[in-house]
Order: C-alpha cells, then structure tokens, then sequence
C-alpha cells in the first residue's frame, strides 16, 4: 500500500469515527482535507459517498424509530437542489467557496448553543423557516459538500436528545449521498478504481469497533457540549482555510 492509499484510508477511518458519533464528518471535513491533498472534487466524492452511506445505513436501521415527518420533507426540500447543485459543479468544473460564510455561521451557532436564550431565539428562527434553511442545505451541498454544515446548526435547534439528533442527520446524509450518487452515475463518470471500495469496509470498521461504543456511552450532557465542540471547530476549520 503506497503512502497516499494509507494516508487515505487512515482519514476516512479517523472521520468515520466523528461520522458514527454525530451523523456527519466524512464529507464536512474530508472533502476540504482532500482537495487540499490534491484530489479533484469528483475523486474526493468516490472516497468519501460509499463510507459515508455505509454508516448512514447502518445508523438508520437502529435510529429510524426516532425520526418523525421530517422525512418527506427533507426529500421534497433538499432531493432537487442537491442535484442541481452537482450537476451546475460537474457542468463548471468549478466550485464556489462558500468555507467562510459557513464557517461563520458555525461559530454564531456555537455560541448560542452556549446560552439558552441565545439558543432558544435560534431554534425559533430556525423552525419557522425550516423549508428555506432545507432548500439552501440542498444547494450548498451539491455544490461544496458542505450542506452537514447547516444540519449541525438546524438538527439540534429541533431536537436535544442524542438519538434522535444523530438518527435526523443520518437520514439527511443518507439523501445527500444517494442523490449524489445517482447523480454521478447518470452522467456517466469513469473514474471507479477498485481502491474506493475500501472506504466503505474502513467506515464499518471505525463504527463498529470505536464509533458506537463511544456513542453509547455518552450521557445526554455529554453529547450536548461534544456537539457544541464540534460545531466550534468545526466552524474554525473552514473559516481559517478561507483565509489562509
């Protein structure tokens, strides 16, 4: 195994760990480390889209009981406009770096999340407008991958317990990644390596051997303020990226 392989394969187990704990972290955080490693964002997209559905099935077959109607609205909100919005990257060979903004409005959420007032105001923002936020998350994925970006800023406005939080970002990361999979084999892309179906065993691994069991340990408070760290760095992460 050559060193970028294992170096691959050594991200995609770390962030599939963060994935099994809060229903993202393969494509908020892989898909800027691989670009920035030199892949193209279609290259990124074949390492990452197989780990990251391998998890998300996984995680809605125990969690699907903790989801509401939020389903069909996800589907009907968010289906279209990721398509569209890979479809406008694959088109353009380009994409739009929305890092900052994002980043941005992480670090707002993680302050708030800090205050409960501050975080009540915005779980009330949030929910009146929830179809808008979806639509944007939509777009904004199919375009940078970035779209877990908003759910960590929308889920847990709507839900505090851990379960239910991690079982409704599953569900979107599950939409996102079937939408843009269908999507790339609708336009006919090539570029499957036998390698890439490594990601998905090395994502079943990371779960089941350290992911679930850290889940399953952690109290509801816990969560709560992992969350919120991972908000925060997450947030730091793209903001220092688009300036640096």
């Amino acid at each position: 195994m050559d060193a970028e392989l294992l170096l691959t394969c050594t991200l995609v187990f770390g962030l599939a760990v963060v994935q099994s704990l809060f229903g993202m972290g393969l494509l908020v955080f892989g898909t800027p480390c691989l670009l920035l490693a030199g892949f193209s964002f279609v290259d990124a997209l074949l390492w990452l889209l197989p780990a990251s559905f391998a998890i998300s099935v996984v995680q809605i077959r125990h969690g699907w009981h903790e989801l509401d109607s939020f389903k069909r609205e996800f589907l009907v909100c968010v289906v279209p406009p990721t398509a569209l919005g890979l479809v406008g990257v694959l088109a353009l060979s380009s994409q739009y770096d929305v890092r900052a903004a994002i980043g941005g409005l992480l670090l707002v959420s993680a302050a708030a999340r800090l205050f409960p007032e501050a975080r009540a105001r915005v779980g009330d923002v949030l929910s009146r407008q929830r179809r808008s936020v979806l639509v944007l998350t939509g777009f904004v994925h199919g375009f940078t991958n970035m779209g877990g970006a908003l759910l960590a800023v929308l889920i847990p406005s709507l839900h505090s317990d851990k379960e239910r939080i991690r079982a409704h970002i599953a569900f979107a990361y599950l939409v996102f990644v079937a939408t843009q999979i269908f999507v790339l084999l609708g336009t006919g892309f090539d570029r499957f390596r036998a390698e890439h179906a490594l990601s998905p065993l090395i994502a079943l691994l990371a779960y089941l051997l350290i992911g679930r069991r850290v889940f399953a340990g952690a109290s509801r408070t816990g969560y709560a303020w992992a969350m919120t760290g991972f908000t925060l760095v997450f947030g730091l992460t793209l903001v220092g990226a688009a300036i640096f």
